[in-house]
This record gives structure tokens, sequence and C-alpha cells, in this order.
């Protein structure tokens, strides 16, 4: 075993950016496909003829699937590859994802394995394995290339009355495939006379959300933000994944210049001055819990109590002694 086999990522390192999977769905004629367009250099592999409904102002190069094993092997292939570098291709735009996986990639399986089908032409349990083990090899190898993914699907409506809820149009165990690969999953539908993107999950639809953001407006077609708009996406998502960590940073430094402050200090006079100072500052409370802890430890060290603002030196038996300790005594520097 090598450290290449694997990296530790600390709580205050910053996440290496890496392709992101992003599903968006919603009902027919709301713009998903056009929308894709926006993302990094994009590439449509079109497996439901997409392409001639989409906004043609920014339509990127396009691949019609019409039978998965040549499209397959191309993809996996080492032309592809070189057709990724050559035109700078930073995006794949799956149109639609539930086509590829129940239309194309399942009968392929069958076709190739008859054991992977029912006699009703769906898939067996060790189908839908076979099924999942094809997607994640598709997914990585667009990773590995260093792809984004953007997945398109349709939307259905399942429950009646307060339990219904908007969901992705495609077979359960299709479904189960795509929200467990998917970064974000966001629900593309109207709202007066704006259109919406709404990636953080609620009782009405189901989403999947690493902005923080929720719901995104989309941009008019004619506008200039329009031709970026899931680009922007893309790196709200990359700041905040990385939030985290630079506030666990910034955390650990405060904490750490607390605790060389209170030990470094020429005089109790000064310790209290610190200590005193933390009601003034509006640290995290995760933050104060830790410098706290560092205040008492300080005080067990040196055998002290803090009382009223006054430092009390504690006798062997736990009891505090009579007279206060004054607050100009010099500490013990560590």
């Amino acid at each position: 075993m090598s450290k290449a086999d694997f990296q530790i990522v600390g709580p205050t390192d910053e996440i290496e950016e890496r392709p992101l999977f992003i599903t968006i769905y919603g009902h027919p004629g709301i713009g998903k496909t056009s929308v894709s367009f926006t993302a990094p250099s994009p590439i449509l592999f079109d497996f439901d003829g997409g392409m001639e409904r989409a906004f043609q102002g920014l339509r990127p190069p396009t691949i019609k699937v019409r039978k998965f094993d040549g499209f397959y092997d191309y993809v996996m292939g080492r032309q592809f590859e070189q057709y990724v570098l050559n035109e700078g291709i930073g995006t794949v735009i799956i149109d639609t994802v539930g086509t590829l996986l129940d239309d194309y990639i399942a009968p392929w399986l069958i076709s190739n394995n008859p054991k992977a089908g029912t006699r009703s032409g769906g898939l067996t349990l060790s189908g839908w394995g076979q099924l999942s083990v094809t997607f994640n090899n598709l997914r990585n190898r667009l990773r590995e290339l260093g792809l984004h993914v953007v997945a398109i699907a349709h939307a259905k409506e399942e429950g009646d009355g307060p339990s219904q809820q908007t969901v992705l149009a495609v077979k359960g165990g299709t479904s189960d495939i795509i929200y467990r690969v998917s970064d974000m999953i966001g629900y593309m539908h109207p709202s007066g006379s704006e259109r919406i993107i709404d990636f953080k999950p609620m009782e009405t639809h189901v989403g999947k959300d690493i902005t923080g953001r929720g719901a995104y407006v989309v941009p008019d077609v004619n506008s200039t933000d329009y031709n970026t708009f899931l680009s922007g996406i893309i790196q709200d998502a990359y700041a905040a994944m990385n939030i985290h960590a630079k506030r666990q940073r910034t955390a650990k430094e405060q904490v750490q210049e607390f605790r060389d402050s209170i030990y470094n200090a020429g005089s109790l006079d000064e310790v209290s001055k610190l200590v005193e100072g933390l009601k003034g500052k509006n640290y995290p409370e995760i933050v104060l819990v830790q410098m706290r802890s560092i205040f008492k430890e300080y005080l067990q060290e040196h055998g002290l109590k803090y009382q009223d603002g006054e430092f009390v030196e504690v006798e062997a038996t736990g009891a505090p002694s009579e007279k206060p300790k004054k607050t100009t005594n010099k500490t013990t520097k560590k």
C-alpha cells in the first residue's frame, strides 16, 4: 500500500475541485435541455431527440445515440478521450438519463445476458446490479476525463393531496441510481413569469443541494447572464464545499492565538484582560467552548481559581486560600 492509494483530507484542508454530477428534472417544455447548454464547454449525448427541441443559440456538439454498444465503446476508448482534449470539452449532457438507463443500457444488458432480464422484458435483481455497474463505469470514465455531467430527466407527481410530491419520472431502481450519483438535483418549474431551478429538497419535490442557495432564477435566454448560468452554479457549489473548511481553519487559528496569548502573558492582569475581552468578541460558540477549556486548563496548571474577575490561589485540599492572588504577579510561561 502506498500513499497514492488514498488521500487524507483534514477538516481545515481545501477540498480539491472535482467534476460534479448535476441532475435537472422538470416537465416537458420548461427548457431543461436548453439550460444544460449553459454548462462549461458542453457536449450533448442525445438519447431521445432533445437537441431539435432545444434553444439553438447555444447548441453544443452533439452525439445522437442509436445503439448503446457502439456508443459505449467509443466513450470508453482513446478516440473520445482525444476528442475531449482537442475540443476542450468540459461537460457531458445526458438527455435524458432515464432513457439512457431504461431504453439503452437495460436492453443491451439483456441482449448480452438473458439472465439479466425477466420474461416481461424487465430486469432481474442481477440485471439491476449490472445496470448500476455499467452506469457507474460510464460516470467514472467521464470523471476520469475531468468532465462535469448534467443529467436531464422528466418529472412526475407521486401521491395524492397534501402528500403529493414531484419526483424524477424514471423507474424505481433507476431513480435510486441517479439519486446516489448526483451531487445536486434541481427541480425546474415555472413561477409566475419566471423559471426556477430549486435544488433544495422539499415536501413538494425532491432535491439535493450543496450550494446552500436552494432556488435559482433562470435568466432570460436573451440576456448575457444566461450563457453561463450553470457554470455559475458549479462555481457556487465549489465555494460552498470549501466554506466549511475555511471556517474550521479560522476557528483553529483563533483558538491557537488565544492559547498562545494566555500562556505568553506577562502577568495575571494580562490574562484577566484576555478572558474578560472574550465577552465583547463575536466568536462562534464552538470556539468559545475551546477557549474556556484552555483557560480552565491554565488555571489547573497554575493552582488558581477565577472568581469575580480575580485570581485566587487554590490550596492542596482544593479549598481556596483566604487571600486573593494579586493580578500583577508574573505567570509561568510555557
